[in-house]
């Protein structure tokens, strides 16, 4: 006579009833921290492609436009004659901002000193 195996229920005894039971939490606790750590990558993530969106708006716009913004270098002219000062860009010499001139720049010397401070050490010779 040949021995068959199947599966058949089988009752537990108590030992067997509280090692499951400790196999059970250990493995829902293996899953609660699968599931927070989905959580973080997912956060990850949609926090990686929020930054790339934001790139892509930004290269959309340049193109579109056919402009971005970059440093450029600029200086400072006082207009007496309209009581302001403006920012024009070195590169091509457009006024890009303008302002009214402080107390302080509306003050002009009456009598300018030539060469700066040597100028000024020679008086005393």
């Amino acid at each position: 006579m040949a021995i068959l195996f199947r599966k058949l229920p089988v009752k537990l005894t108590e030992d067997e009833r509280r090692t499951k039971t400790d196999q059970l939490v250990a493995k829902i606790q293996v899953r609660d921290g699968l599931e927070e750590d989905a959580k973080g990558a997912a956060a990850d993530f949609k926090s990686r492609i929020k930054s790339c969106d934001t790139e892509i708006d930004q290269l959309s716009r340049e193109i579109r436009e056919w402009k971005e913004t970059r440093d450029v270098e600029c200086f400072e002219a006082v207009r007496h004659d309209r009581g302001v000062m403006e920012l024009i860009r070195r590169d091509t010499l457009d006024v890009v901002e303008h302002r009214p001139l402080t107390r302080d720049e509306l003050q002009t010397n009456l009598f300018p000193i030539e060469g700066g401070a040597r100028a000024a050490g020679s008086e005393s010779a």
